[in-house]
């Protein structure tokens, strides 16, 4: 029976607010360099209140380390950005080998943010510690790259209906990989649990499209049959786009979301125990996304930061498993690479993303 909290929030350690604003302003006015501080300070709180099976998680990475990641980043993306716009430049633009070199291009930066999302998980395991034990994502990057290649195959083939497969993938791959020192965890899920959800967002979110279009068709239709219509009126408020994009499709991916986290947890395992998520409902799901969407765009993301300690409160809230493992005999791992998230700060500058 699942009656077991793995997990635990500390409600009581407050500040979140005041953290995100003295990074938001401090970041400001370091015209974005402080944006590393800024990201080891946030995990390092988020960390600090969450306690895995009654022992508090520690976060030890820092901003200097984020930093010269970036650093060594720049050392591999420079050169090979230098060396495309030399062979573009060499070329007759327009050409047959113009758009091969960009199609290669495309396909170098493919395979180099998937090495980078790689990277930096696994140096975000090794900085996350428990009892003093830290965490190691194992595995090759190549091993993650190729993987990830074939899934981007498999997906162009099917055009997008191999989804519920690759995700089951890549799941599996990244957790089967992750230990808490020298004791593995387990995943044993299958992509047959995800095909009926993922139908059903399709379904969704199919039909709220057709809606969502058919809506904005009258009304563009109406404006446009209007005496002498204003072209401003016509492109409707900034945000229009966006809030029919969530409308039309953000229901149905968040029915897929609500089964993936019920169904990646109950398949993976740590020292023989068993965990689940049975409050990941659909309704709970829609009120923790909908929540954080509102703190980000009424802060105009300075309150970013709130929406990853909140989605964090949520799993420590709605995590079970069967019993409490026996952890006496682990054994700690050597540190990773301290620069290894420099790569995915570059491509993917949101100080807040994992």
């Amino acid at each position: 029976m699942m009656d077991e909290r793995p997990l635990h929030w500390d409600a009581s350690r407050g500040g979140m607010v005041g953290l995100a604003l003295g990074n938001a302003v401090l970041t400001l006015l370091t015209l974005g360099t402080y944006r590393f501080w800024a990201s080891a300070r946030l995990r390092r709180a988020i960390w600090s209140r969450l306690s895995l099976f009654g022992d508090r998680l520690e976060y030890t990475g820092t901003g200097a380390e984020l930093f010269r990641g970036v650093l060594r980043g720049l050392l591999v993306l420079l050169p090979l950005a230098l060396l495309l716009m030399l062979a573009e430049l060499a070329l007759n633009e327009g050409n047959a080998a113009t758009v091969m070199l960009e199609i290669v291009g495309g396909f170098g930066l493919f395979l180099l943010t998937m090495y980078a999302v790689f990277a930096a998980r696994r140096y975000l395991a090794g900085r996350s510690t428990w009892r003093g034990i830290r965490f190691t994502l194992a595995g090759a990057g190549r091993s993650y790259v190729w993987l990830r290649v074939r899934l981007a195959l498999l997906l162009l083939v099917t055009c997008g209906l191999a989804y519920p497969w690759t995700v089951a993938a890549e799941t599996r791959w990244t957790i089967n990989h992750l230990c808490l020192g020298t004791e593995p965890c387990r995943f044993d899920g299958g992509a047959r649990d995800l095909v009926p959800p993922f139908l059903w967002a399709l379904t969704v979110n199919g039909a709220l499209a057709v809606l969502t279009l058919g809506v904005a068709g009258t009304w563009l239709t109406g404006l446009a049959l209007a005496q002498a219509p204003d072209l401003s009126q016509m492109a409707g408020p900034p945000l229009l786009p966006f809030a029919l994009l969530l409308m039309a499709f953000g229901p149905g991916w968040l029915i897929f979301e609500a089964a993936f986290l019920r169904w990646r947890a109950a398949y993976t395992s740590l020292a023989g125990v068993r965990f689940a998520l049975p409050g990941a409902s659909f309704s709970r799901v829609v009120r923790l996304a909908a929540g954080n969407l509102l703190i980000i765009v009424a802060s105009a993301t300075l309150l970013a930061p709130l929406a990853l300690a909140r989605r964090a409160r949520f799993h420590a809230e709605h995590l079970r498993c069967d019993r409490l493992p026996e952890l006496s005999a682990v054994g700690q791992v050597a540190a990773g690479a301290a620069t290894d998230q420099g790569l995915r700060d570059l491509l993917n500058p949101d100080p807040f993303a994992a």
